[in-house]
């Protein structure tokens, strides 16, 4: 899995980074959208408690899936900001759950 930052930008109204990524994955499926969070935290040098993924889909027909991520300046801006329904797409999965 290889990601690239295609715009990176600062919303100072809202004290996020709002970064729209591509992320390429060849020979394999989409990506866990939790693994590629954990890994923009990792590239981004941050916690992965104030990166949220908003929107994550792959290009039909291609091994590309392009994104927008949100990092948060701080753990109360994440929680005044990040609806319930966002927090709870960027959890793990849990194994054997339905």
């Amino acid at each position: 899995m290889e990601v690239k930052i295609l715009e990176d930008r600062y919303n100072p109204l809202l004290c996020r980074r709002e970064i729209r990524f591509l992320v390429e994955h060849r020979g394999r499926s989409t990506p866990v959208k939790f693994e590629v969070r954990k890994y923009l935290a990792a590239m981004l040098n941050t916690d992965l408690n104030l990166v949220y993924i908003i929107r994550f889909a792959t290009k039909t027909s291609t091994n590309l899936s392009e994104g927008l991520c949100h990092v948060y300046d701080s753990k109360d801006y994440v929680e005044r900001l990040v609806p319930g329904f966002i927090r709870r797409k960027n959890e793990p999965k849990q194994a054997g759950g339905g």
